[in-house]
């Protein structure tokens, strides 16, 4: 499609035969926003891509395989070609990457008496799928990106996807050479979604878990909620998926209650032991798009507790 003035011309630009008779919709929105819709099909993955000149092209979004629907804005965009471009999904094993703070490392960094879900994951996953969990205690989006050997290590890696969890450091972080504005937080997520894309790899955004620390009427405190709103506005702006686990820790420590969830957690509500790391294992991979559905251990994930 392409924007000339106030007028849409839609192309059909069919990277493959694979779009045909698929259910592709494209409508007017409100305040010169276009609306496209593509239908599920299975073993089909599409990228929406953007041009300037029809011959560079560049990702708009991070592959899907689900039925999803973009949000483009015609005015003032640099971009003034937008096509779909599809290909076969293949069941060659992959890497994930796991960046974040120390509610995501592995339980190592603590002499195994505590640490995050990235250490509970591998039980929800198949035999195709290597962790690379290069997440750091006391990191935030901050010093993550200041630190040039743990970009060059990622670089290196180059995982097929990467899971990004970053918010409580930014935030409550003792030291202020790790803290962020919301304003930075957002441009570090930005750049973090670039630096994946750069390489060829899928960001997945992941909002940061709740404290578990119940308040009088029984009921678990606010903990980052501004940080997480950040975290799903730039997701959906930048049509990167997302898992908002703040959400579901949140309902689930609600749910359950203080004396249930007592043994998830360390002394200070933030910190996770093993029984803790893998029910947020758990709801972060339940929650992973679809495109990763194929390389998940259904059994397990059903059957998370």
């Amino acid at each position: 499609m392409r924007f000339w003035r106030n007028t849409i011309i839609v192309a059909a630009l069919l990277a493959s035969g694979s779009l045909l008779g698929q259910d592709l919709s494209i409508h007017h929105g409100l305040n010169g926003e276009v609306l496209i819709e593509v239908g599920e099909r299975e073993g089909v993955t599409y990228r929406l891509e953007k041009s300037s000149n029809w011959k560079e092209w560049f990702s708009d979004s991070d592959p899907w395989v689900e039925t999803k629907a973009f949000k483009i804005d015609s005015h003032g965009s640099e971009a003034l070609f937008y096509r779909l471009q599809t290909w076969e999904t293949t069941d060659d094993p992959i890497i994930v990457g796991l960046l974040g703070d120390s509610t995501v490392v592995d339980f190592s960094f603590w002499d195994g008496t505590f640490g995050g879900w990235g250490e509970g994951l591998p039980d929800y996953i198949g035999p195709d799928v290597r962790i690379a969990n290069m997440a750091q205690p006391g990191e935030s989006t901050r010093t993550f990106l200041e630190t040039s050997w743990r970009v060059k290590n990622l670089q290196l890696v180059s995982p097929d996807f990467v899971l990004i969890q970053y918010g409580m450091i930014d935030e409550i972080a003792s030291e202020p050479e790790k803290l962020t504005t919301f304003e930075a937080y957002e441009e570090n997520l930005e750049t973090l979604i670039q630096l994946v894309r750069d390489f060829g790899g899928t960001p997945i955004l992941i909002t940061p878990p709740a404290k578990r620390a119940y308040g009088p009427d029984g009921k678990v405190v606010d903990w980052l909620s501004e940080r997480s709103a950040i975290v799903l506005k730039v997701a959906s702006r930048l049509h990167c998926p997302s898992v908002d686990l703040n959400s579901m820790t949140r309902d689930y420590f609600n749910e359950k209650g203080n004396s249930a969830t007592r043994e998830l957690t360390t002394d200070d509500r933030l910190h996770y032991k093993i029984t803790g790391a893998q029910v947020l294992a758990g709801m972060v991979a339940a929650s992973f798009p679809g495109i990763l559905t194929p390389y998940l251990n259904s059994e397990t994930v059903a059957n998370r507790p």
